[in-house]
């Protein structure tokens, strides 16, 4: 009990560097300011009706390589701003090389108010913009949230 006390009075004003080293420290925070950058790269309708498959192109800013292992996120009509779906990542783990280029898979499953907006875009021959919102990374096995909208498309669903 004697050491657990000393090293709390020595790090009383900072007890998380009783826990993680500083050079962690600085490792992390590097890590939460750094983030990936993503570009829409492209769509496959697997059933117009019911689904979507969207590819995201995440480039890795850190000098070493990253594996994602999960993916998740909110889908909105960019136009009608209606909620269509949830989208969830396919074919894990992505591995990104140190400073490199990976393909991200999500796949869109619409609700039943996101299905009747796709089909008034079909109804109406108009392209579909996706708004991707709230968007949750396992990258490393460290979980990290995105907030801010990511527009998508378009998305041609003749």
């Amino acid at each position: 009990m004697g050491p657990v006390l000393g090293g709390v009075a020595v790090h009383h004003d900072d007890l998380t560097s009783l826990i993680l080293p500083a050079s962690t420290l600085n490792y992390i925070d590097g890590f939460q300011k750094l983030t990936p950058h993503i570009t829409y790269e492209g769509y496959q309708a697997l059933d117009p009706d019911r689904s979507l498959k969207i590819s995201l192109r995440i480039s890795n800013p850190y000098g070493i390589d990253i594996s994602i292992t999960k993916v998740y996120m909110k889908t909105f009509c960019h136009e009608h701003d209606v909620f269509l779906g949830t989208a969830t990542g396919d074919s894990f783990p992505l591995r990104i090389p140190a400073k490199g280029d990976g393909i991200l898979t999500i796949v869109l499953q619409f609700t039943r108010e996101g299905k009747e907006d796709v089909l008034k875009h079909v109804d109406a021959d108009d392209d579909l913009l996706v708004d991707l919102r709230d968007m949750t990374l396992v990258i490393q096995g460290i979980e990290a949230s995105y907030t801010g909208d990511f527009e998508v498309g378009p998305i041609s669903l003749k």
